[in-house]
């Protein structure tokens, strides 16, 4: 009896230590109860990965992410809702050296603080992409600083709508402080960027080889290229181009010197003018590969039917005054020399308007002083015959 009262006491405190050390990672927030952990596929690779899609995680529990297993090589973390990103998200004293991939899309990301990411030593590959991330002079420009061998940026659709003012500004300070030395790809496809204050904003990446840009506002290409030298992609698919310079073509056609360069120009603004004869001549003619030249297009002035660009009779252009489409410096010229030819004319009918009633109204000298003789003589005769006729009452 005694003997059956102390198994049955050893059974209850085994099943006791089972059920606290089978709970312990739920009590202390265990990342794979909430989130699928595992070998499995990622890109044609067996990789463990930490796939967090969908799972819930908020501000209040955004602290799971500081167990992350250390073996993960795949980080997923999509479509949950953290808009501030803490500081050591993945833990203070975790080294990650097996951590080559973070994907943080779709988590109404809005703020990222200068210590967000420690200990990331091998990560090659970051993706933020549709958030709300603000720039501004108060963020910390060495946010990616500890991604010493990061090789891809994915920032398409990342930023706060309305922010593209400042955005090179701000994009080139992160690109110098945080030493991208080895970024090859750089993604910024749909941030609504119209142009790159900051001509120089991609020049301290010089390792670069792909840069998307395709699904903005770009008007033109005001931002320098030349010092990219190991460009081999360049994506400006979508925008509001309506011209390239010749600059613009010799630069494309410098790195087809070099390497293979790869060029999508494919639905932009183009118009059906004598300003498209250079790209039309050019395409013909250059050893850069243009993705999807079938269907570049243009279209004419206040026409909105776009035809081929291939279609397009170039003997037959019609050259047109500038417009809001137009590249800034031909309109300010425009502008200029209207004004001033309406300040010539003015001028000159001024001053000959002035001239013409000086001569109308004018007598000559002759004349003048006759009349005032004669006007002085006949004074003079009458205070005469006044100064004879005697006083009388």
């Amino acid at each position: 009896m005694l003997f059956a009262s102390s198994s049955y006491n050893v059974c209850i405190t085994m099943l006791y230590f089972f059920l606290v050390f089978s709970l312990l990672p739920s009590i202390y927030g265990d990342l794979c109860s909430v989130c699928k952990c595992g070998i499995k596929q990622y890109y044609d690779q067996n990789m463990y990965v930490t796939d967090c899609t969908n799972a819930g995680i908020d501000a209040r529990t955004v602290e799971l992410l500081e167990n992350l297993p250390t073996e993960t090589e795949v980080f997923i973390f999509k479509g949950n809702f953290v808009p501030v990103l803490p500081v050591n998200i993945f833990g203070s004293d975790k080294n990650l050296t097996k951590l080559k991939v973070i994907d943080m899309t779709d988590n109404g990301i809005e703020v990222i603080k200068g210590k967000t990411f420690h200990h990331v030593p091998v990560v090659e590959r970051l993706i933020l992409d549709h958030n709300s991330i603000t720039l501004t002079n108060n963020s910390h420009p060495r946010v990616f600083s500890n991604f010493e061998n990061l090789r891809e940026l994915h920032l398409t659709d990342a930023f706060l709508d309305n922010t593209s003012a400042d955005l090179a500004e701000e994009l080139h300070s992160i690109f110098i402080n945080s030493n991208l030395t080895k970024l090859i790809k750089l993604h910024l496809e749909q941030n609504e960027i119209s142009s790159f204050a900051d001509k120089r904003v991609f020049c301290d990446l010089q390792n670069l080889m792909d840069l998307h840009l395709g699904n903005n506002q770009l008007k033109n290409v005001n931002f320098d290229l030349k010092c990219l030298q190991n460009l081999r992609y360049l994506d400006l698919q979508y925008n509001q181009i309506s011209h390239f310079s010749r600059e613009d073509l010799n630069t494309f056609d410098s790195f087809a010197k070099k390497r293979e360069f790869n060029l999508d120009i494919h639905k932009n603004n183009f118009t059906c003018d004598c300003s498209v004869n250079d790209l039309y001549s050019w395409l013909k003619t250059t050893k850069v590969i243009v993705r999807n030249n079938e269907s570049i297009s243009c279209h004419y002035f206040r026409d909105p039917h776009p035809i081929l660009l291939k279609d397009f009779n170039s003997s037959k252009c019609i050259n047109r005054i500038p417009y809001e489409g137009a590249h800034p410096y031909t309109k300010y010229l425009f502008f200029s020399i209207l004004v001033f030819l309406v300040i010539y004319l003015i001028f000159l009918s001024v001053k000959y308007t002035t001239l013409y009633c000086r001569h109308s109204i004018a007598p000559t000298g002759k004349v003048h002083y006759v009349v005032i003789t004669n006007q002085d003589d006949h004074s003079r005769e009458v205070r005469v015959q006044l100064n004879k006729i005697p006083f009388s009452v």
